[in-house]
């Protein structure tokens, strides 16, 4: 997955899109959560479409997460932005795809791909945490 990333003075806004000629199905309903922090439920889930969908994990009314997922093809690209005034942004990589991480008053947003399928987490969670839902977690692929 590649990005363009515009840098303004309050945010960062993010361009994404598939960087392969091999686009692969997913079953967003299927996804594998291996890794939920002690305390978190899963508390809702919305499929916009088949190719779109938010997860909300809770503990208490302070510390929450939401998972993003948007599948991504040929014809489509996904944008993102991100409040990044006066915050900790960092590139790290996840199951071996790059990934950027921005930390700001106790909020983390984790932004990464699966194959063509570009994931968001954010909300009141420890960067470790994050880090760890996202390398636990399994999507499923139709196409195998």
């Amino acid at each position: 997955m590649k990005y363009i990333a515009k840098v303004t003075r309050h945010s960062t806004d993010y361009d994404f899109v598939v960087a392969t000629d091999k686009y692969y199905n997913a079953d967003l309903a299927k996804t594998v959560y291996n890794y939920i922090p002690e305390g978190f439920k899963k508390v809702g889930e919305v499929h916009n479409s088949d190719m779109i969908c938010q997860v909300e994990f809770r503990k208490d009314t302070e510390n929450y997460y939401y998972l993003d997922f948007s599948v991504l093809n040929g014809d489509s690209a996904s944008g993102l932005s991100v409040d990044t005034e006066n915050s900790e942004l960092y590139e790290l990589t996840i199951n071996n795809e790059e990934a950027i991480m921005n930390l700001k008053d106790g909020y983390c947003t984790l932004i990464w791909s699966q194959r063509n399928v570009l994931c968001q987490l954010y909300g009141r969670i420890d960067s470790e945490k994050a880090v760890r839902i996202a390398e636990n977690m399994e999507i499923v692929f139709l196409d195998e």
